[in-house]
């Protein structure tokens, strides 16, 4: 089965602080997404400009970075307009 690469936010949290040399936007959203057509939670992060409007039942979307080195933080979420 392929999936969509879009799901929606179960949780989430906002987070200020990264000592990760792999996270290059702060303050950014760390949240536990159910992927359409599955009952799979995966736990990754949102990149939005106001994180004060994330909210559960948000829906999102994949985004692949340029320049990846076979890690999760290869991709990462943006809401769905």
């Amino acid at each position: 089965m392929r999936l969509s690469g879009e799901g929606t936010v179960v949780t989430c949290c906002s987070v200020h602080f990264s000592n990760s040399s792999f996270i290059k936007k702060v303050p950014f959203l760390c949240a536990l997404i159910q992927l359409d057509g599955t009952n799979f939670l995966m736990i990754n992060n949102i990149e939005m400009d106001d994180i004060s409007r994330a909210k559960p039942g948000m829906r999102v979307r994949a985004v692949f970075r340029d320049a990846r080195d076979g890690a999760i933080t290869d991709f990462y979420f943006e809401p769905i307009p």
